[in-house]
């Protein structure tokens, strides 16, 4: 298995997604970024606000950094006037489970992103499989490629 790698992402949009205890099938949440200051010690993420979470990630993973990243409008979904434009933006924190040559084998990314404030669109979720994380839900892919193949 030294060419495939294990992607887990668990994606938390600025503040919960999903409504706390609901078991909605779709669920419309509107979120704007606000500087946030988020943390990683020990494997522990912790967010003080959008969302106000702190998630433990297991030992098997070293954090390996994060990254901002933006999200631009590149649907048909979009105005004319915005397509090609950042409508969001986000961080990513990374951690990883590697051999004894830093090969990565499997990836462990907790996603957080919201609208930027001068938009005021909303995301359309289902959440009907949703998991909790505390009092709220909140979705994660997890999917597996062959890197060797892929290069």
């Amino acid at each position: 298995m030294k060419n495939n790698l294990l992607i887990y992402i668990l994606p938390l949009l600025l503040f919960s997604c999903g409504e706390q205890g609901k078991k909605s099938k779709t669920t419309k949440v509107q979120v704007t970024k606000t500087p946030t200051t988020r943390t990683v010690e020990n494997n522990i993420i912790t967010s003080p606000s959008l969302p106000d979470v702190t998630i433990q990630v297991s030992e098997e993973f070293k954090y390996v950094g994060n990254f901002d990243f933006e999200i631009i409008a590149n649907s048909e979904e979009y105005e004319p006037e915005i397509l090609g434009k950042p409508i969001a933006s986000g961080e990513r924190m990374v951690f990883a489970e590697s051999t004894s040559d830093s090969m990565a084998n499997k990836l462990f990314i907790v996603q957080f992103e919201g609208f930027l404030p001068e938009y005021d669109f909303t995301y359309n979720y289902d959440f009907s499989k949703a998991e909790y994380i505390g009092d709220n839900r909140y979705r994660h892919n997890t999917w597996f490629y062959n890197s060797k193949q892929l290069a």
